[in-house]
C-alpha cells in the first residue's frame, strides 16, 4: 500500500511539472524557461523536478511525447480553431508551437519529436498525395500564425485558408506537376549589399539560425567569422548591436530577392514555385534565422516593433506589385499575404522536423486555391 501511494504522489508531482512547464513556454519562450521557473510555477523544489526530469530539454521531450501527436492532429482539422478553445488549450498550443520551432537545435527533444512527426505525416499521406498537400498548407499555416500572432495580431486573418482548403476535394482538377519543377527561381542570398562582405554579419546569422538569438555570444560569432573576439568591439559594443544589425540585413537582402521574384509572379503557379524554391537548401539559414527572430521578437520589444514594421511594409508592396493579387476580389486580398508569411514559416518548421514539404506540389496546390479564390461571388 504504501508503495502504491508513493507512486500515486509520484504521478501528482509529475503532472504538475508538465503543466508549469507547458505554462512557462507559453509565457517566456523555450530559450527562457529553465528549471528554477518552472519548478516556482510547480511550487515545488528544484530536486523535485530533477527527481523526474534530468534537465529542461528532457522535460520539452516528454511534453511532446505526451502531448504532440494530438496536437499534431487537431492542428490537421480543418474545423480546429485555435483561438476560439479556450485559455487553457491555447497556451497548450503556444508551448508546443515554440518546442516543435525549436526542436531541431535541441538533440533531446528533436528525438522525440522526428519519430512522432513521420507517423502522423504517415497517416496523412494514407488518405492521397493532395490531401497531404492540403494539410502541409492548414498546419503550416497555424503554426506560422502562432509564432507570428504576438508581434503581429493581423496574421490570423491567414486562417481563412481552412474554409478555402476545406471547400477543396482530396483528389486534386490538375495532375501532379512535380515534372515541371525544373527552373525553379533562384534563391537570393545574405551577401547582398554586405559593402565588400561584413563576415561579421554573415557569421551572426548563421550562428542564430544554428542556435537560437539567446544561444548566439561574441566568442560564438567571432570564431565563426573566424576574427578575434576583440576586433568586433569597435564596430559592434555589444551582443544586441549584432543582433540588430543582422536583423536588417537579412531582412532586407531576402526581401529584396522575394520581391523580385514577387513582381514576376503572374499565376498562382508562379507563387508555388516561389514557396518551393523558398524551400531548397539554398535557403536553409535564411528559414531558420526568420524562425529564430520571431521567436525571440515577442520578448524583446525594439526587436518586435521593427519586425511588425517590416511585416506590413512587406505585404504592402506584395499588394501592390503583384498582378494576381490585383485581379482578386477586394475582400479576398487582405489576408493572402498574411497567408504567405504565415505559410513560410509553418513550412519551415514542418520541414525541420521531417516533413518532406519540399517534395510537395506546391503549384498544383497554388493552382486549385487560386482559382477557388478568382471565382468566388464578388
Amino acid at each position: 500500500m504504501r508503495s502504491a501511494l508513493l507512486f500515486a504522489h509520484r504521478r501528482e508531482n509529475e503532472a504538475v511539472l508538465l503543466r508549469a512547464g507547458i505554462d512557462v513556454v507559453a509565457r517566456v519562450g523555450v530559450d527562457a524557461a529553465s528549471v528554477g521557473k518552472v519548478a516556482d510555477e510547480a511550487d515545488l523544489t528544484r530536486p523535485t523536478f530533477y527527481a523526474y526530469f534530468e534537465s529542461m530539454p528532457g522535460l520539452l521531450a516528454s511534453i511532446w511525447l505526451e502531448l504532440g501527436p494530438k496536437w499534431l492532429g487537431m492542428l490537421s482539422d480543418a474545423a480546429f480553431d485555435p483561438a476560439g478553445s479556450g485559455e487553457a488549450v491555447e497556451r497548450t498550443h503556444r508551448a508546443l508551437t515554440d518546442i516543435l520551432a525549436a526542436a531541431h537545435r535541441i538533440p533531446e527533444v528533436l528525438e522525440v519529436v522526428q519519430p512522432t512527426v513521420a507517423q502522423w505525416w504517415t497517416a496523412v499521406r494514407s488518405r492521397g498525395q493532395f490531401h497531404a498537400e492540403k494539410t502541409s498548407w492548414l498546419v503550416a499555416q497555424r503554426i506560422g500564425a502562432m509564432i507570428t500572432g504576438p508581434i503581429d495580431p493581423l496574421v490570423d486573418s491567414s486562417s481563412v485558408i481552412a474554409g478555402v482548403l476545406a471547400a477543396l476535394p482530396d483528389a486534386a482538377a490538375m495532375p501532379d506537376g512535380r515534372e515541371s519543377w525544373d527552373g525553379l527561381p533562384e534563391a537570393g542570398g545574405f551577401e547582398v549589399g554586405m559593402d565588400g562582405g561584413d563576415r561579421v554579419i554573415l557569421a551572426a546569422i548563421d550562428v542564430i539560425a544554428r542556435s537560437g538569438v539567446r544561444g548566439a555570444s561574441m566568442a560564438r560569432i567571432a570564431r565563426r567569422a573566424q576574427v578575434s573576439t576583440g576586433s568586433i568591439y569597435p564596430r559592434y559594443p555589444s551582443i544586441d548591436d549584432i543582433i540588430d544589425r543582422s536583423f536588417e540585413h537579412a531582412i532586407r537582402a531576402i526581401v529584396e530577392a522575394n520581391f523580385l521574384r514577387v513582381k514576376e509572379a503572374g499565376s498562382p503557379f508562379d507563387y508555388g514555385l516561389s514557396v518551393l524554391a523558398g524551400l531548397q537548401p539554398a535557403r536553409q539559414t535564411w528559414r531558420d534565422f526568420r524562425i529564430e527572430i520571431h521567436l525571440e521578437a515577442r520578448h524583446r520589444p525594439s526587436l518586435a516593433e521593427r519586425l511588425l514594421v517590416s511585416i506590413r511594409e512587406t505585404n504592402e508592396v506584395l499588394i501592390d506589385s503583384s498582378r494576381f493579387l490585383r485581379e482578386l476580389p477586394r475582400e479576398v486580398v487582405g489576408p493572402l499575404p498574411y497567408l504567405i508569411h504565415a505559410l513560410g514559416i509553418g513550412l519551415s518548421v514542418l520541414q525541420n522536423a521531417g516533413v518532406p514539404v519540399d517534395r510537395l506540389d506546391h503549384p498544383r496546390l497554388s493552382v486549385e486555391v487560386g482559382e477557388l479564390l478568382r471565382n468566388l461571388p464578388r
